[in-house]
């Protein structure tokens, strides 16, 4: 399962909020729902957060989590970082780069990624 249309994340993707770093299942929970509960509903879904959360930016500056998205089961790339961490993200998801934002399937192994 992944999440938000415009690039997406698998539920064991980190992601840094404002109040530490949670995977996006864990997101999923605090708003109520399981993986099998993902499982159960439509890709395409979106989701009203129930309880506020922000996750933090490159510049660490805090953005609001104001919706949810359910994409669905899609191939997804892993992606290792200089710092050991693996990032599982579908081919339409951006990580800025050197030269400017660029989609996961569009990545070679020359591209220096700076923020995700």
């Amino acid at each position: 399962t992944t999440v938000k249309p415009a690039g997406c994340a698998s539920l064991d993707t980190t992601i840094k909020t404002s109040i530490g770093i949670f995977t996006m299942g864990e997101i999923f929970e605090s708003q109520g729902y399981t993986p099998e509960d993902l499982s159960k509903m439509e890709d395409g879904t979106w989701i009203e957060p129930e309880n506020k959360l922000y996750v933090l930016d490159e510049t660490n500056t805090e953005r609001e989590i104001t919706k949810l998205y359910l994409n669905g089961i899609k191939p997804v790339f892993e992606i290792e970082f200089e710092d050991g961490t693996i990032q599982k993200l579908t081919g339409n998801h951006k990580l800025k780069t050197l030269n400017g934002w660029k989609r996961v399937d569009e990545l070679t192994v020359d591209d220096e990624i700076i923020s995700y």
